[in-house]
């Protein structure tokens, strides 16, 4: 359950990192 748990939070730091620098190009 704590891997799933941990994978999942990898995956959303990882989505935001990528969103951050797609906002980032568009400001």
């Amino acid at each position: 359950m704590a891997k799933v748990l941990y994978g999942f939070n990898y995956f959303l730091i990882y989505t935001i990192q990528i969103a951050e620098k797609f906002f980032s190009t568009t400001d």
